[in-house]
């Protein structure tokens, strides 16, 4: 038996379905747990989003999602209130303090998560951090 742990919600007919970092749904609940962040759907109907949307399909823009949620670092990952997807590498966060990230695609996650945890400890005061190319992240808004 494998014990799994919910990175990413997953709204669906007014339950949450949890998912784990690795793509698997395995529970559906009425509440949504706390310390999760929630798939938030924000591809335009035109543009890169809609390209993007049609060149990968919904389930890879999910398994993206996924991605960059398993990625999140431990220190952020429980003040994460959404994973926003605008399309395949325009993937954000929002944390629970207004505070936003912007991660662009999954690639990377590991730069990303490292990059992220030392630009929140140099620049505390930010309010928005762009870690999607991880060697030359950005902060703005102290």
């Amino acid at each position: 038996m494998t014990e799994r742990t919910a990175v990413l919600l997953v709204h669906k007919g007014g339950k949450f379905v949890e998912v784990d970092d690795e793509g698997v749904r395995f529970a559906t609940v009425s509440k949504a747990p706390k310390g999760v962040p929630a798939l938030e759907w924000a591809v335009s109907r035109t543009g890169s989003g809609a390209a993007s949307l049609r060149r990968f399909g919904e389930d890879r823009l999910t398994r993206e999602a996924v991605r960059v949620a398993g990625a999140i670092p431990a220190s952020v990952a429980h003040v994460t209130r959404s994973v926003k997807v605008r399309s395949y590498d325009d993937i954000s966060l929002e944390l629970t303090d207004g505070r936003t990230v912007d991660w662009g695609s999954g690639e990377k996650g590991a730069d990303k998560s490292r990059t992220l945890t030392a630009l929140m400890k140099a620049e505390p005061g930010a309010r928005h951090f762009d870690v999607s190319v991880p060697t030359a992240p950005a902060s703005a808004g102290s």
